[in-house]
């Protein structure tokens, strides 16, 4: 897809070609991220260097001394990465709050309470897993990420409130 728009809007504004990357190529490369998040480095940075192309591709700019990584920034896109990882948190603070109907208490077991300094209500026990693929699966690798943000961002009262907080941090 990516060809596509580099082949049709080659003397296009630098405006529409963000646009179009951004409504035509990135959907492709989300959808379902949630369940076929890679976890292997080689699957990774092969979907990360397509947004590094596209960014190329924007900015005109096919310089071999130009940093990508600078042209990203400039752009202000986040890494396809991060994005992933801040989608699969909105849909488990979804699933949390009954606002998808996907039923916690098949897959997700709450912290029992103690009285350590990271105990929050909110937290979920660590799904044990031996297979790695199983590990880096959805529920597995969430909960992780889950367990660790703050109490007051998993306390967000509304969806819109959670990512805000989500998205803003680091």
């Amino acid at each position: 897809m990516l060809g596509l728009i580099q082949r049709n809007l080659r003397g296009s504004s630098q405006k529409l070609k963000q646009q179009a990357y951004v409504s035509l190529v990135r959907p492709h490369l989300e959808y379902c991220c949630n369940v076929w998040n890679p976890y292997i480095k080689k699957e990774t940075t092969s979907i990360e260097n397509i947004q590094r192309r596209a960014a190329r591709f924007v900015l005109s700019n096919y310089q071999q001394r130009d940093s990508v990584t600078s042209m990203i920034s400039k752009l202000k896109w986040d890494s396809l990465e991060r994005r992933r990882h801040i989608s699969s948190l909105l849909l488990m603070y979804r699933i949390q709050n009954q606002q998808i109907a996907i039923n916690a208490q098949h897959f997700l077991t709450p912290m029992p309470p103690s009285s350590t300094r990271s105990y929050h209500p909110g937290r979920y026990q660590i799904i044990p897993a031996r297979i790695l693929l199983y590990k880096n699966s959805y529920f597995p690798r969430t909960v992780i990420w889950w367990n660790a943000l703050p109490v007051d961002v998993i306390a967000s009262p509304t969806f819109e409130a959670f990512k805000g907080a989500v998205t803003s941090g680091p």
